[in-house]
């Protein structure tokens, strides 16, 4: 039996909230094989099944970066031999001369140190094998190439990819306008999906500093069983030799039917957004109408230690300032009045923060319950649960949470990690 062995990427500390979702991806098409890797999970299906799987993966999962197609994977010693082993590989059956490529690279190996290296090697490999056999080439395009690749080196295993996705799942299509500091798509899915946030069962979910509103957007989706790339216009397998655009379009019409029937009998979500700024929620409402959610979502223009809301329980989600642009007396004390606002106004509800800064967590003076380590891009942040039981307002303003106690989930990797786009 021949296999379709597919990569699906992720941020750091979603690897097994993925590998559910992949699972789930089994009434379309068996999963063969699964394996979880560092930001990655591999799984396979039988090779007939393997271009549904394919589309069903880039319209479905939430929490992924791209899905790959492996195209070759050896054994490499040292830049010689990556050239070599490259542009031995028949590059004319995944590209012509006339089209356009992007090499994306992930290294981690004490054979290569630099991942920009490893992308002008493997490109000038591509090159080569096209000028040598035809006086031809293809051009370097980083912005929209026809196809994009990835390579991928652990130690000295090597991986070569086409990218199937094109820009990355993140970029769900609904962003009209970008507000400040947006919070990307895909980690704002795997925020609310390990809170544990209850939607089975219609628990309420609060965002009170929802800027562009992601969050509600994401947790709409997911109660209402909205793929998440149903409203993207593209993605990388459109450009590939091989692709089968009626198989495709059956899948995402299917999609969409089931979608809009969803959406179409719930006339409300237990769903509340709000914020400070009327640019904001201006924003807000703009994203939740292209997101076909208009109606569905209660928002509001309040700051948070003014909201009131017409439930007494829910899971509260929020991802305030980190404070790059203020003094820190200033966001010391924005810190403090969200452990006051909770522990005065949300007795029954479990609230989770997630931030990069960790100083002024410790000024929201409650003790947390769960403590997990992501990142926001660039930036090292953490995802704390607070157990607002009643009676939290009784809790010494004193008791500073330095985290000591509390076991710490970490999705961080070692520093050697490098990535690079060609």
């Amino acid at each position: 039996m021949s296999e379709l062995m597919l990569t699906a990427t992720c941020m750091r500390g979603f690897e097994e909230l993925l590998a559910d979702e992949i699972e789930d991806l089994g009434d379309a098409a068996p999963i063969t094989q699964l394996h979880v890797d560092r930001q990655a999970v591999r799984f396979a299906t039988e090779t007939e099944n393997g271009p549904a799987l394919l589309y069903h993966a880039n319209l479905r999962l939430r929490t992924a970066i791209a899905v790959l197609e492996p195209l070759a994977s050896f054994r490499v010693y040292d830049a010689d031999d990556l050239y070599k082993k490259v542009y031995e590989l028949p590059w004319e059956r995944y590209l012509d001369a006339r089209q356009t490529f992007a090499i994306q690279s992930s290294v981690h190996s004490r054979l290569f140190t630099h991942s920009h290296f490893v992308s002008l090697k493997m490109k000038d490999a591509v090159v080569d094998r096209f000028r040598d056999r035809s006086g031809a080439r293809p051009s370097v395009e980083l912005n929209r190439p026809d196809l994009r690749l990835h390579i991928r080196i652990e130690e000295d295993r090597c991986t070569i990819s086409r990218n199937s996705s094109g820009d990355p799942l993140f970029k769900r299509g609904y962003r009209s306008r970008v507000g400040e500091a947006p919070l990307n798509e895909a980690l704002a899915a795997g925020l609310i999906l390990l809170s544990g946030w209850n939607w089975k069962n219609a628990e309420p979910l609060v965002d009170p500093m929802t800027g562009a509103g992601t969050i509600p957007i994401e947790a709409a989706w997911i109660a209402l069983k909205v793929a998440p790339g149903l409203f993207r216009e593209q993605f990388g397998f459109m450009n590939w030799p091989d692709h089968q655009d009626s198989l495709f379009q059956s899948i995402r019409n299917d999609l969409l039917r089931k979608a809009n029937k969803n959406i179409a009998a719930t006339p409300e979500l237990p769903i509340f957004a709000s914020d400070s700024s009327p640019v904001a929620t201006d924003l807000a409402a703009e994203n939740f109408g292209n997101a076909g959610l208009e109606g569905k979502i209660t928002l509001q223009t309040k700051p948070f230690d003014q909201l009131k809301l017409p439930v007494d329980h829910g899971t509260i989600i929020m991802n305030p300032p980190y404070g790059e642009r203020m003094k820190k007396h200033d966001i010391d004390n924005f810190y403090k009045m969200i452990g006051d606002t909770m522990k005065k106004n949300f007795a029954g509800f479990t609230a989770w923060i997630f931030s990069s800064n960790i100083e002024a967590l410790k000024h929201v003076h409650l003790a947390s319950s769960k403590r997990i380590a992501l990142r926001n891009g660039p930036l090292d942040c953490m995802f704390q649960r607070y157990e607002l039981y009643i009676g939290s307002a009784e809790q010494s303003d004193t008791a500073h949470d330095t985290g000591d106690d509390v076991p710490t989930e970490s999705g961080d990797l070692p520093s050697q990690e490098q990535s690079d786009e060609q």
